[in-house]
C-alpha cells in the first residue's frame, strides 16, 4: 500500500482528474434549477433518513443477539457486552456512512468510480478494507468469546453432575483461546492479501517455518498437548483443590498452556502444564479424611 501511495504522489495525472471532477461537480450544483435542486435535496434527506433507520435497526438487532448469547451470570460480562456493542455499532455506522456519502454524491452528479480506479483511490480503498478487517476481527473475537462462555455456562448448569459442570467450565477457556487464535490468523492472512502479498506461497513456506519453530518451541507444544489430555481425561478441573509439587490450593484458571493455582493464603501460582508432573487432586470423585482420636 505504501508503494501505491508513493506511485500516486509521483503521478500528478491522478490529481487533476479528481480536481476536474470536483470543479465540474461544484459548477453543476450552481447550474441546477430550483426544481432539480429540490428533488436532489429531497433524495439526500431520504438517504440520510434511511441510513439513520438502518443504524437504529441494526443496533436493536445487535443488542438482541448480545442478550441471547450472553452468559446466564451476565452481570459479570456487562462491560464486555458494552464493548462489543460499541465496536459493532462503530463498524455499522462507518459502513453505512460511507455508502450514504457515495449515494448522495452520486445523486448530485459526482461519480467516484473514476477516482477509485486511480492509485490514490485504490490506496484509500485498501486502507479502508484493512481497517474494516481489523474492526470485524476484534468484534468477532469478543462475540465468539462471549458466545462460547455463555453456551458452556448454560450447558454446565444443566449438567447431570457437579463434576461434569466443572469440566465444561474448564473446557470453555481453552476453546476460546483456540477460536481467538484462528480468528487472528484469518484476519492476518486477509490483511496481507489486501496489501498484495500472495497467500498461497506464504502458506507453503509456513510449513517449513512451522517445522523450524516446532523444534524451537517443543516446550510450548508439550504444554498445550499435556493440557488437552488433562482436560479430556478429567484429571483436574476449575474449582478443584489440588497440590502440585510443594504448592496447594484451588484451580482458578486453565488456559492453553498454563494452570493457575490460588494458594490458601491468596498467592497465585502459575504452572506450565509440562511442569505439573504430579497432581494431587483432593476433590476428584471422593476423598478420605483421617482423624486420630485418643481414647484414654
Amino acid at each position: 500500500m505504501i508503494h501505491v501511495i508513493q506511485t500516486a504522489l509521483r503521478e500528478p495525472a491522478a490529481h487533476p482528474s479528481l480536481l476536474a471532477q470536483t470543479q465540474s461537480f461544484v459548477a453543476g450544483i450552481f447550474a441546477l434549477d430550483p426544481a432539480q435542486a429540490a428533488i436532489r435535496g429531497g433524495l439526500t434527506i431520504l438517504v440520510l433518513f434511511g441510513a439513520a433507520l438502518i443504524i437504529w435497526g441494526l443496533h436493536l438487532v445487535f443488542k438482541s443477539i448480545g442478550e441471547r448469547i450472553a452468559p446466564v451470570d451476565a452481570a459479570t460480562d456487562k462491560e464486555r457486552r458494552k464493548r462489543i456493542g460499541r465496536l459493532t455499532l462503530f463498524v455499522t455506522r462507518l459502513v453505512v456512512f460511507a455508502v450514504s456519502v457515495f449515494i448522495i454524491l452520486r445523486v448530485w452528479g459526482l461519480d467516484l468510480a473514476g477516482f477509485t480506479e486511480g492509485p490514490v483511490g485504490r490506496a484509500m480503498i485498501t486502507g479502508a478494507r484493512i481497517a474494516l478487517i481489523v474492526a470485524l476481527a476484534l468484534a468477532a473475537v469478543e462475540i465468539v468469546d462471549l458466545a462460547i462462555i455463555g453456551l458452556f455456562t448454560r450447558v454446565a448448569q444443566r449438567a447431570s453432575t457437579v463434576r461434569r459442570a466443572s469440566q465444561l467450565r474448564t473446557l470453555a477457556p481453552v476453546l476460546v483461546g483456540v477460536a481467538n487464535t484462528a480468528l487472528v490468523a484469518l484476519a492476518a492472512m486477509m490483511t496481507l492479501s489486501q496489501v498484495g502479498v500472495e497467500i498461497g506461497p506464504l502458506l507453503a513456506g509456513a510449513g517449513i517455518v512451522g517445522v523450524a519453530v516446532g523444534f524451537g518451541a517443543q516446550t510450548v507444544v508439550k504444554d498445550f498437548l499435556t493440557g488437552v489430555f488433562l482436560i479430556l481425561e478429567d484429571a483436574v478441573s476449575i474449582g478443584d483443590s489440588v497440590k502440585i509439587g510443594n504448592f496447594g490450593g484451588v484451580v482458578e484458571e486453565m488456559s492453553l498452556r498454563t494452570i493457575k493455582l490460588r494458594d490458601f493464603d491468596g498467592t497465585l501460582h502459575i504452572f506450565p502444564y509440562s511442569e505439573a508432573q504430579v497432581i494431587h487432586n483432593q476433590t476428584k470423585s471422593f476423598s478420605y479424611y483421617v482423624i486420630e482420636l485418643v481414647i484414654s
